[in-house]
């Protein structure tokens, strides 16, 4: 019988010199990984969590199924696997000598990365604050999901809840710009104007925004855009902008045309670098600055 170094638990099917911990997967051998198993039992935790958290069932009902699959499901469960498995992700860490975590913690943020699908989850280069202090770890692991907790009990109606959900999950950057999204969030969403942009050119569609009609090729409004923005006509764009603002309107629900275009001015140069990633700087600037108002006028008056 002895105690995993990990995860704290005492088992008598468990032996450091010989076995795997069977509760947290740490296999004292792997000092410079794989860590398989162990990756394996913080992707259950977080699926475990998915089932049986209220927020997290309230999030999914709230979100169209087909994003909840795509982009918002594996997010949420990042959250609350790195919430649920903080103390088991620091003690990893801090295990190994300090001239050997930078390489453990990178070893271990590929893995977390490659569970997920995710661009960035740990930090990608610098992990010095990391290895300094295993606090630093927990602190790291735990901070999207309480803040997402501590915004969800602020709200009571759908439309914000909607909106914290489309800042924090609809995207694929990764976990801290999530995290980001769920810290800045204000209610109303004037300071995410941009990520719910990003969430909805990052959103699988089978419509052609220039269009309007169905294809059989399924692509991002973002992959539509770049390919089809050169040869599109005005009226093509004109549809296109007022495709956008009302995804945005859908999100942001500012039920006014001047409050609409202050809010985008107020994020131009978000918004600008968001849309430059698919059109021309000069279309992405005639959007914040004219086109996004006269759409929004011709979708709601």
């Amino acid at each position: 019988m002895a105690q995993c170094v990990v995860c704290a638990k005492i088992d008598s099917s468990y032996s450091p010199l010989s076995s795997v911990c069977p509760n947290c997967g740490y296999n004292a051998f792997a000092t410079n990984g794989p860590f398989t198993k162990f990756i394996s039992k913080v992707d259950a935790a977080g699926t475990s969590k998915l089932l049986t958290d209220p927020i997290a069932a309230a999030i999914l009902r709230l979100t169209p199924e087909g994003l909840a699959m795509t982009r918002v499901r594996p997010l949420l469960k990042l959250f609350l696997a790195l919430h649920t498995c903080a103390d088991w992700i620091a003690n990893l860490v801090h295990l190994a000598p300090v001239m050997q975590r930078t390489a453990r913690i990178q070893t271990l943020d590929n893995e977390l990365r490659n569970m997920i699908g995710m661009q960035e989850v740990l930090g990608f280069v610098n992990y010095s604050n990391l290895c300094a202090n295993k606090a630093n770890v927990v602190q790291k692991c735990r901070q999207g999901w309480e803040t997402v907790r501590s915004k969800w009990s602020e709200l009571t109606e759908d439309k914000d809840r909607k909106a914290l959900i489309a800042v924090t999950f609809e995207h694929d950057k990764g976990y801290p710009q999530s995290v980001d999204g769920a810290l800045n969030f204000t209610k109303g969403g004037e300071a995410d104007v941009a990520f719910v942009l990003l969430a909805w050119l990052n959103s699988d569609s089978g419509v052609n925004p220039f269009t309007g009609l169905g294809s059989m090729f399924k692509k991002t409004p973002s992959a539509w855009i770049s390919e089809g923005w050169a040869s599109a006509n005005i009226q093509g764009r004109t549809l296109l902008f007022q495709l956008m603002t009302g995804a945005l309107e859908e999100k942001l629900r500012i039920g006014d045309s001047d409050e609409f275009a202050s809010l985008l001015e107020s994020n131009r140069n978000d918004i600008v670098e968001t849309l430059m990633s698919c059109m021309p700087r000069d279309a992405a600037e005639s959007y914040v600055t004219k086109d996004a108002k006269a759409a929004y006028v011709s979708l709601f008056g």
